[in-house]
């Protein structure tokens, strides 16, 4: 029956088993079911006396003894061990957390944090920061300058470029378009005249509203003394900007002008039924 018997070998130094005597090792059997095995015909002792060397214990043949706890496991096993209490790292043993460990709660009344650390009332403020900065961006960002047209001059001014097109392409009222180059790069300043033509003797308003005359063109002059006379106004009032008076013999006569209009343009033709008038403007 000796595979049913387990040995246990209790060590006691220092008393640290009631009734037994410090420097003996107590040695008791008990079977598959953790029942004390007495000694019988002196065969066994509860207590050994060791006073030096080692105790042969005789477990049979039939014992498994690769499961028992030897003292050069025991040894090995205590090395891997530091002292107890808290040690250093390099006299801590490691510790690995399952790879399935579901969240492990800290808590802590204070930590000792950094300066600048991201505690609660630091993002409470970032938040709020945020928060007032995406309030002032649009999408897509836009760039302005730091006053509106028409108040003082502030700020330091925005670099700007252009563009060069070889054939520019029309827009229409209230349009935005790109500040145009020539083909080396120079910015492209140029007016773009509007006309109006008159023939024989006439009272004709060219535009109203605030511009700018280009110039007057006779084509063709009549035989007659012709006169052309012209207003800044919608009508023919006051004020007038100039009375003409061409060669007679002389066709294609252009005068230029190039001036600011307050009201309108307004030209009043007489002495020929053969005049023959261009006005440009803007």
């Amino acid at each position: 029956m000796m595979n049913l018997i387990k040995l246990i070998l209790f060590l006691a130094p220092l008393q640290a088993f009631a009734g037994v005597t410090p420097g003996t090792i107590d040695v008791r059997l008990y079977d598959s079911a953790g029942n004390a095995i007495n000694s019988s015909g002196g065969s066994l002792s509860t207590a050994t006396t060791v006073s030096s060397g080692s105790l042969t214990c005789n477990a049979g043949t039939n014992l498994n003894t690769s499961a028992l706890a030897l003292d050069a496991t025991l040894s090995t096993l205590s090395a891997k061990f530091g002292s107890i209490g808290q040690q250093t790292m390099a006299a801590s043993t490691p510790v690995v957390i399952a790879s399935n460990q579901s969240a492990i709660p800290i808590s802590a009344a204070s930590l000792p944090l950094p300066t600048g650390a991201s505690t609660s009332a630091n993002q409470t403020t970032a938040n709020s920061s945020l928060s007032s900065i995406d309030t002032k961006l649009t999408a897509p960002l836009s760039t302005q300058g730091s006053a509106a047209s028409g108040t003082a001059n502030s700020g330091n001014p925005i670099k700007i470029g252009a563009v060069y097109n070889s054939t520019l392409s029309a827009v229409t009222s209230g349009n935005r378009t790109d500040l145009q180059t020539n083909a080396f790069g120079e910015l492209a300043v140029r007016s773009r005249n509007k006309f109006t033509r008159v023939t024989g003797n006439a009272t004709t308003t060219v535009k109203t509203g605030a511009g700018i005359l280009s110039q007057v063109c006779w084509g063709t002059v009549g035989a007659n003394a012709s006169t052309a006379t012209v207003y800044d106004n919608t009508s023919a009032a006051a004020p007038i900007i100039t009375v003409m008076t061409p060669i007679n013999t002389q066709n294609s006569q252009c005068f230029k002008f190039d001036l600011d209009v307050a009201t309108g343009i307004t030209i009043v033709t007489t002495g020929s039924a053969n005049n023959d008038i261009t006005i440009t403007y803007q």
